[in-house]
């Protein structure tokens, strides 16, 4: 990234560091190619920002890469998955590159993961989206793991409802006993002799 900042001073070609960054890494590992990158890009604007570069590039925004990524872990569901997928297609991100950007980030998720079920998920999520870019048809391929993820992942992250039952008061236990002592003792009481009725004299 220096020295291309180096390059872009010697041919007067004003460029901020988040460019530059996405520059040095899109450029497939080689300085050549981060150069022609740069070439290409300084045609395009008198000061190149980073969305330059990613409309050059077709860079889908980090809003896109984090939604998607949450359907390696329950956070989005395989309805949302495909829409939000389908978007990005539309505005014309290559499957290629989405799938390259969620290996990145699920990756580094990965490795802050301290939960074992978390990063088999993520090892499998990132293990499907490796093959995409070699599929016969990325799409298709970059959809089948997107709604994979999200499927496996959401029954992973069920959880049962607990009811609450609210213990009683002291006073209305004590109330309870009270009512309960007097029932008993009206129980024990002995029935009273019914008194004989009068019979009318003859």
């Amino acid at each position: 990234q220096k020295q291309l900042q180096e390059i872009a001073d010697k041919e007067n070609i004003e460029v901020d560091e988040d460019a530059l960054q996405l520059l040095a890494k899109h450029g497939a590992g080689s300085f050549r190619d981060s150069i022609s990158l740069l070439d290409q890009a300084s045609n395009r604007s008198d000061k190149l920002t980073a969305n330059d570069v990613r409309e050059m590039l077709g860079i889908p925004p980090d809003e896109i890469i984090d939604s998607l990524s949450r359907a390696s872990t329950g956070g989005i569901s395989k309805a949302d998955a495909a829409s939000e997928l389908n978007r990005a297609l539309q505005d014309g991100f290559q499957p290629e590159i989405i799938a390259k950007l969620l290996i990145e980030k699920c990756t580094k998720q990965l490795i802050e993961s301290q939960d074992d079920e978390t990063s088999q998920m993520l090892a499998k999520f990132i293990t499907q989206l490796i093959e995409v870019p070699a599929s016969s048809n990325p799409r298709m391929s970059l959809e089948l793991s997107l709604l994979s993820g999200a499927s496996v992942s959401a029954k992973a992250t069920l959880v049962k409802s607990e009811v609450v039952v609210e213990a009683p008061e002291p006073a209305q236990i004590a109330e309870s006993v009270v009512e309960a002592k007097n029932i008993q003792a009206v129980e024990a009481e002995p029935p009273k002799p019914k008194k004989a009725s009068k019979k009318p004299g003859k």
